[in-house]
């Protein structure tokens, strides 16, 4: 049917490209072979460093929260409430949503990297701050113009900025914990913001209704 070969095309898209991981170098790791620590020692460290923590995963739970509201919504308003026809819209804020994510991705990670020359050691979680306090205006805004073009200018700097805050979000964190606690952080990470965007984000629907 229709509605399934995005899903197709985008699974053999997966196939071409999941080859190019045998080209990546792996880079030295440090601590490589010990023994992994029980999880108590990082439930310890995150204590020890809790306001590092609450800030980082809550403000980055926050941006995926708000994030996946607007892409389950979006095309719905663009359709229900600004009269553009759902294939039009479904395109539309697809491109706005590829594109602008992509770009985001790649600008947070270069202006990381400056920052980072220049002597700034948490460079990864200042780039995440300014993101979201670029994407905030824009997130207010574009539910509330009467144009559905306006909105989808709109949304273009939204998501920018949101994922660009993405981009390093992940890289911040593993500056948070010592090598050896890299991964299991990343969980714990990976689970918070998941925990948010999915469990909260999507439930935008209802809220609307209730």
């Amino acid at each position: 049917r229709s509605w399934q070969l995005p899903l197709v095309l985008a699974g053999l898209a997966g196939l071409v490209l999941a080859p190019l991981a045998w080209t990546l170098r792996e880079p030295p790791r440090v601590g490589a072979g010990a023994a992994t620590p029980p999880l108590a020692e990082l439930a310890r460290w995150i204590a020890r460093h809790a306001r590092a923590f609450v800030a980082h995963h809550g403000g980055f739970a926050l941006l995926s929260m708000s994030g996946y509201a607007v892409n389950v919504w979006t095309v719905f308003l663009l359709e229900r409430h600004l009269g553009m026809a759902k294939t039009t819209a479904s395109t539309s804020y697809g491109l706005v949503l590829g594109l602008g994510g992509a770009f985001g991705v790649l600008l947070g990670g270069v202006l990381a990297d400056r920052w980072r020359a220049r002597g700034v050691v948490d460079a990864n979680v200042r780039v995440g701050a300014l993101a979201g306090f670029v994407a905030a205006p824009f997130a207010f805004a574009f539910p509330l113009v009467g144009s559905a073009e306006l909105a989808l200018f709109l949304l273009v700097p939204l998501s920018i900025a949101t994922a660009a805050g993405f981009g390093v979000a992940a890289a911040g964190v593993v500056e948070l914990v010592p090598p050896v606690l890299r991964g299991r952080a990343s969980a714990v990470y990976l689970f918070v913001i998941n925990a948010a965007g999915l469990g909260l984000g999507v439930q935008v629907g209802w809220v609307a209704e209730h």
